[in-house]
């Protein structure tokens, strides 16, 4: 925090009224749920965006690191919270190779760093497969091979899936 102080006005600590409609509930759940050394920043918006001071979930959004139930890495998810309103879920060819490539490379040095990062993915990718096996739904993995599988949230096996024909959400259908 210290850093982006210093270099830009970009980010503040978040207090939870940023964003309309944020319950109090909401605003306790999130604040209780990050790790201890993590801290949660707001930006002041989208359209006053200070590109080289983004910070990584920025960067990434909206997508997250993807562990398989017996601890590997191996691709890319997506937050499913924002399938009804973010146009890259219902885009997924767009992502590009390059990205997907960076993304992987860069989570791979973080984890070989960080064993606490890489057990918060893991506990994510488990909240995704306990999600999506309530919805009784498969969801869409960007593999860290450069193919896309629909993973099976009872048992993660892999569907390997043409890109172009997945599914959209929202007003994107």
């Amino acid at each position: 925090m210290d850093y982006l102080e210093s270099h830009t006005d970009l980010w503040h600590r978040w207090r939870g009224d940023e964003c309309e409609g944020t319950t109090s509930k909401e605003v306790t759940h999130l604040s209780a749920d990050i790790p201890n050394n993590m801290l949660l920043l707001a930006c002041l918006e989208p359209s006053q965006c200070q590109r080289d001071f983004r910070a990584l979930s920025c960067r990434q959004f909206p997508f997250f690191p993807y562990v398989t139930s017996n601890y590997l890495f191996i691709g890319l998810a997506y937050e499913w919270q924002f399938e009804s309103t973010c146009w890259v879920i219902s885009n997924l060819s767009s992502v590009t190779q390059k990205y997907r490539d960076e993304f992987v490379r860069t989570y791979d040095k973080l984890f070989a760093l960080f064993q606490e990062e890489f057990d918060h993915y893991a506990y994510h990718s488990e909240m995704m497969r306990a999600e999506f096996s309530k919805r009784k739904r498969r969801f869409p993995l960007l593999h860290r091979n450069g193919d896309c599988y629909l993973v099976s949230a009872k048992n993660e096996q892999l569907r390997h899936v043409d890109i172009n024909r997945l599914s959209r959400f929202g007003f994107y259908k």
